[in-house]
């Protein structure tokens, strides 16, 4: 410690000076003086003088790191159950405690609570901990002499309930056309999975549909416009780990006095020229719609050339023109009615068009000259394409020599009888409709017919000189000579047979 010296440069009267106060720091000497003047006080001037204390004279201040004498240890508690945590340490001077959980130091709250019960302990309270309070919790000490720390992580084991419906689905009964509002609530741990189902099938969210999960397990299930075939079973499904609830409500939709709407509407129809043409729609309405279809001002109506109905099974109006040509083409109109009003749909009935196409092309062909060759081809097209053969440019119209096929199938032919050089050409079949047209080429090829083949008889000179001998002496008128020889040219051996009264001589010619 250092001893400061004051000299009174001016004197103050009175014995003005009653309380001398200095404090030291490491780069200056500061001093505080409280003057309490009785009456009047002037200005003073100081002068003050340090002078050095011997080192024998200073007492030491001791010194010593925090260490902790008490530690946390790490722990798994319940959900919901208090979590107490408890450090003392020791050091010099007295360090102070700071609180961290994953690194984030502790402020405290109503739900977490730091405490100092003794000058070197701290305790950290958290009476009803949840899932969020896992982590690992930190106190740190520090003084002058240094730090330290310890750590423990802390494991909260979650409350397992299964679900339990605290509020249960009531049953509801609405007009159709109204909005629908089913409402729970559930209970569970760990959180529930919640599905709503209309008997077997379940719901989804769409334009009409809501459903709405909240964080106090309240579950809403909204619809709008319900139709009268809502009517049924509809029960929410709640499932965790643990096991399941179910909670079940009767939904019942009465009809209500309203105009017709479609629910469906009918669509624009294109089928192929000489079929039916079928066009459906939905209507819903109170009392129950009849429709009506037409064409302009035309109502069509049940006969030779329409068909009206409707399908109970699928509850749906039906309109079909039978065998459907053109002039059935056009705008047509349903038009739905009851007590209340009436609602109507436009659609278009068009002929299907499909340009032609060949699904089996004209292939290169060979044909001899003087014989018959057939090109052939087949093709697809709605309505039904129009056929033309051609050889080079020129229209090949059906005679003898040409003769044209075309079958239901649509298969195209071609025959050319006694084929001659002159068919050597680009032949073209060409499919036209009104949705377009197509083509397919070939080339005709023509070859010269093989020659007939010639049998040479090769018949050593000295024996038919033989033979000719034998016949002049012995042969009479009566002798007959037979030759036997096969028709097919096939066949490699031609039998002579020479038959005389007293001789018989066998020759055999080879080919």
């Amino acid at each position: 410690m250092e001893e400061v010296e004051f000299k009174l440069k001016k004197p103050v009267e009175e014995e003005p000076i009653t309380e001398v106060d200095y404090e030291k720091t490491e780069a200056e000497v500061e001093f505080k003086m409280a003057i309490e003047p009785e009456e009047k006080v002037e200005t003073v001037v100081f002068e003050a003088k340090v002078e050095e204390v011997p080192e024998e004279v200073v007492a030491e201040i001791p010194m010593e790191p925090p260490v902790f004498v008490k530690e946390l240890v790490p722990q798994t508690i319940d959900e919901g159950s208090q979590l107490q945590l408890a450090v003392e340490v020791k050091g010099e001077p007295t360090p102070s405690l700071t609180w961290y959980q994953d690194d984030v130091e502790v402020v405290p709250d109503e739900h977490v609570k730091v405490d100092f019960p003794e000058e070197r302990q701290s305790t950290l309270v958290i009476d009803e901990t949840d899932i969020a309070d896992e982590a690992e919790y930190t106190c740190k000490a520090v003084n002058p002499a240094g730090e330290a720390v310890t750590r423990a992580e802390i494991l909260i084991e979650p409350i397992r309930e299964a679900p339990k419906f605290v509020k249960e689905l009531v049953k509801l009964t609405v007009t159709e056309g109204d909005t629908v509002t089913f409402e729970c609530q559930v209970t569970g741990r760990p959180r529930p999975e919640v599905k709503w189902f209309r008997q077997d099938e379940e719901l989804e969210e769409n334009d009409t549909t809501s459903i709405e999960y909240t964080e106090d397990g309240t579950c809403i299930l909204k619809m709008t416009r319900v139709p009268v075939y809502f009517t049924s079973t509809y029960y929410c499904k709640a499932v965790n780990k643990v096991g399941e609830a179910t909670t079940t409500a009767e939904l019942v939709v009465e009809p209500g006095r309203r105009p017709p709407v479609f629910i469906v509407n009918p669509h624009d129809c294109e089928a192929p020229e000489g079929k039916p043409a079928e066009i459906r729609c939905k209507i819903s309405g109170n009392p129950e719609p009849t429709s009506g279809w037409f064409k302009g001002w035309k109502h069509c109506q049940q006969g030779p050339d329409y068909d009206v109905s409707y399908d109970e099974e699928k509850d749906e109006h039906v309109f079909i023109i039978k065998n459907l040509k053109e002039k059935d083409c056009g705008k047509y109109t349903c038009k739905a009615t009851n007590e209340i009003g009436e609602a109507k749909s436009t659609f278009a009935v068009s002929l299907l068009q499909v340009p032609p196409k060949f699904i089996r092309e004209l292939e290169p062909i060979e044909a001899v000259k003087g014989t018959s060759v057939t090109l052939e081809c087949q093709v697809e097209g709605i309505p039904r394409p129009e056929v033309q053969w051609f050889k080079k440019k020129t229209r090949i119209m059906p005679t003898r020599r040409y003769v044209v096929e075309y079958t239901e199938d649509c298969v195209c032919k071609l025959t050319i009888n006694d084929v001659k050089d002159e068919d050597v050409l680009p032949y073209t079949c060409k499919a036209t409709n009104k949705a377009g047209e197509a083509e397919t080429k070939t080339e005709l090829q023509v070859k010269e017919p093989e020659p007939e083949p010639v049998v040479e008889e090769e018949v050593e000179e000295e024996f038919v000189d033989a033979v000719e001998e034998v016949v002049k002496e012995e042969v009479t008128p009566e002798a007959e000579v037979s030759i036997e020889e096969p028709v097919k040219e096939e066949v490699e051996e031609v039998e002579v047979k020479v038959e005389l009264p007293r001789v018989e001589v066998e020759v055999v010619l080879k080919k």
